[in-house]
C-alpha cells in the first residue's frame, strides 16, 4: 500500500497568498528552496496520529529532496512514529515541477548536513543539480517553468 502526503505550508505558499503566480505583474521572489512555516511545522505534526495508525505499517518513506518535503516527513514519521530501521530515501523523480525558485533545490552534498539520515543516493553526484534546468542556463539561479513533456516523463519514470 502507498500513502501519500503533500507537504506543509512554506514561505512561498505566505508570499502568492499575496501575490498570484497569474497576475500581469508577478515577480518570482526567488525564495530557493522554501522552508515550512511555522504552520506548515504545525500541519506536518498534525500528520504523526495519522501516521501511527497506518497499517500496514510503512516499510520505506520516500521524499523529495526538496527541504519542505523533507522536513514534512521527518516531522510526520520520525520519532518513533516510524521504527528507525526503516529506510528513508530521497527521490528526485518525486520533486514538484519547477514553475518558481522555490522549486530549486540544494546539491546533495549540502542536504547531506541537515538531513543525514536520508539516503540521497539517488541524486547523483554531490555538487550536481537534480532539478529542471534548461540547457545552458545557471541551475542555481534560473526557475523555467519545467516543460510538460519533461514533467511527464519524468512522472512515468517515478511511476
Amino acid at each position: 500500500m502507498i500513502h501519500l502526503v503533500r507537504h506543509g505550508r512554506t514561505e512561498m505558499n505566505d508570499y502568492l497568498r499575496e501575490n498570484h503566480w497569474a497576475d500581469p505583474d508577478f515577480v518570482d521572489p526567488m525564495m530557493i528552496d522554501t522552508r515550512l512555516t511555522s504552520e506548515g511545522e504545525a500541519q506536518a505534526m498534525g500528520l504523526r496520529e495519522l501516521a501511527r495508525g497506518l497499517e500496514p505499517r510503512p516499510e520505506l518513506v520516500v521524499a523529495s529532496p526538496l527541504r519542505r518535503a523533507l522536513r514534512t516527513a521527518e516531522l510526520a514519521f520520525g520519532d518513533g512514529v516510524v521504527d528507525a530501521s526503516v529506510p528513508r530515501v530521497v527521490c528526485p523523480l518525486a520533486r514538484e515541477r519547477v514553475f518558481h525558485g522555490s522549486d530549486i533545490g540544494r546539491v546533495a552534498s549540502e542536504l547531506r548536513e541537515e538531513h543525514p539520515e536520508w539516503d540521497l543516493g539517488e541524486l547523483g553526484e554531490e555538487d550536481a543539480p537534480w532539478w529542471y534546468t534548461p540547457e545552458g542556463r545557471d541551475p542555481f539561479t534560473t526557475a523555467e517553468l519545467e516543460p510538460v513533456d519533461v514533467f511527464e516523463r519524468r512522472m512515468d519514470a517515478f511511476r
